[in-house]
């Protein structure tokens, strides 16, 4: 029993230095500033907008604003937060992946230990995969974009409608479904996520039971409802979001998929 809690300690504890070396190799990546492409402009100038008083706008050339509801308003908004504490849009957006970093390599080592619970190796070198891939720290988390915001969010809701499906705790559904709300306020494609979870509920009772029907709507409404919230808002103020399309899983992205670590892929 003792070695046991010893093993368990030092996992804990190289899980939580694997954390640290997330955060600083993102500190290293990001070390001459966070890298800036054409959607990270909108969200840099939407979110000093909000913060100068201008709310969630993109300005025109006639030096008028336009509400930004072509993008999800998330990831701005937080970014307008670390500006009102006298942090500059593009250090904020350095920091908060930098964050990010940490809490994801913290959730995977977390989610491994818990699914490995008598390995002391499979987490450690699970969590280590996370963190040695030059696309997630190169194109993710040095750039002042959605996608390191969006990672975390979904995955943690998808941790915890996990541990819905297994305990039927309703309280794991309920941040199940704020997390998956977040996610979707922070990219569109996270309604996809919804439409999942509601599916794995109806095949996880087999049937339309009243315990059902309350898991839906607490899905739909804390999951769904602040999408469809801003999506409203767009509508009222004649600006409408992305309309829905199908894009089909191209063969390039599929090789791109099986590309891991400067592997040479399909020839």
């Amino acid at each position: 029993m003792r070695n046991l809690t010893q093993n368990r300690f030092f996992l804990f504890f190289f899980i939580v230095v694997l954390a640290l070396v997330g955060v600083l190799s993102t500190l290293l990546a990001t070390s001459r500033g966070i890298g800036i492409e054409v959607d990270s402009v909108k969200y840099l100038e939407a979110a000093h907008n909000l913060a100068t008083g201008h709310g969630l706008t993109a300005q025109n050339v006639d030096g008028t604003f336009t509400p930004l509801t072509w993008y999800p308003p998330l990831y701005p908004t937080l970014l307008t937060l670390g500006q009102t504490a006298g942090i500059p849009v593009q250090d904020g957006a350095r920091w908060l992946n930098v964050i990010l970093s940490g809490l994801a390599t913290l959730l995977m080592g977390f989610v491994l230990i818990q699914h490995f619970p008598n390995s002391f190796w499979l987490p450690v070198l699970g969590t280590l995969l996370l963190l040695i891939s030059d696309k997630y720290i190169e194109s993710i988390l040095a750039v002042a974009l959605t996608e390191a915001l969006f990672i975390f969010l979904s995955f943690s809701g998808l941790v915890l409608f996990a541990s819905f499906l297994k305990t039927q705790r309703r309280d794991s559904l309920v941040a199940s479904s704020v997390f998956i709300g977040l996610a979707c306020l922070t990219r569109y494609v996270g309604l996809t996520l919804v439409i999942s979870a509601a599916i794995l509920i109806l095949l996880r009772y087999g049937k339309i039971t009243q315990t059902v029907i309350s898991s839906l709507w607490i899905l739909v409404l804390l999951g769904f409802g602040p999408l469809a919230a801003w999506l409203f808002y767009g509508h009222i103020v004649g600006l409408d979001a992305r309309s829905f399309s199908f894009h089909p899983v191209s063969t390039d992205k599929i090789e791109s998929g099986l590309v891991t670590n400067g592997a040479s892929g399909l020839q």
